[in-house]
């Protein structure tokens, strides 16, 4: 009776589960660190002067904090649910914002905020955001994920996008994007955010709102195990090329 044949990666398949075992083992802890940030809420109505505001740059872990800003025409609410650990964390900014476009004012509410941070693994990074908005004008103006240790600067995301009646666009809509990537050890590496909504004293009376928000994870993975993951595909690939 004849064998199947093997395949030839499951030949280094115990050696390199072996390895992964190993490398995952061996992770050091407090791979993640948080070293900076700011996380704000405003609103601002030009027309009269009238703001409110709330935020902080006061790296806290566990952070599970909401701002609430008002004014007579407008609101916005922000939650932040941050937190991390040996190698792994979460982030989840959830936001609202609404307006009232009332004539010959011109207003805006924002969520925003920077997250800066590093670790002497490398990190998968995976993320997802959107922002949906009904009337006015809404601008996901700005969803970065930078490296910033090299020179020029890494942009792993670099996401921008506007809409609503205010920049003469439809009405409703929902921007969104995503990121999944290995992020390099021992780099620092920058996540900012900016969600508004904003009237141009178009004097509609219209009611705009928008809800969205930014989710990532961050989890510490061992630079050996992808070393030895490419190492065995490329030692399988020139076998079956020799042979």
């Amino acid at each position: 009776m004849r064998c199947k044949p093997q395949s030839h990666l499951s030949r280094y398949s115990l050696p390199l589960v072996s390895t992964l075992w190993l490398c995952s083992s061996s992770l050091r802890a407090s791979e993640i660190s948080v070293d900076l940030w700011v996380l704000s809420t405003g609103i601002h109505d030009s027309s009269t002067g009238q703001g409110d505001s709330e935020g902080t740059d006061v790296v806290q872990n566990p952070y599970l904090v909401t701002h609430q800003v008002s004014i007579p025409i407008g609101q916005g609410v922000t939650f932040h649910n941050l937190s991390w650990g040996e190698d792994s964390g979460g982030f989840l900014i959830d936001l609202t914002h609404a307006l009232h476009d009332v004539p010959t004012h011109s207003a805006f509410v924002q969520s925003a905020g920077t997250i800066i941070f590093h670790s002497s693994s490398p990190l998968l990074i995976d993320l997802s955001a959107f922002y949906t908005y009904q009337g006015l004008g809404a601008e996901f103006s700005s969803l970065d994920v930078v490296d910033r240790t090299v020179s020029p600067q890494f942009h792993y995301l670099d996401f921008g996008e506007t809409g609503g009646p205010v920049f003469l666009g439809a009405p409703s809509g929902t921007f969104a994007t995503t990121l999944n990537a290995i992020l390099p050890a021992n780099h620092s590496f920058r996540v900012s955010y900016n969600f508004t909504l904003r009237t141009f004293a178009g004097g509609s009376s219209a009611v705009g709102t928008a809800d969205g928000g930014l989710s990532f994870t961050l989890t510490a993975v061992p630079e050996c195990a992808t070393s030895t993951f490419f190492l065995v595909l490329a030692t399988a690939a020139l076998r079956r090329k020799r042979r």
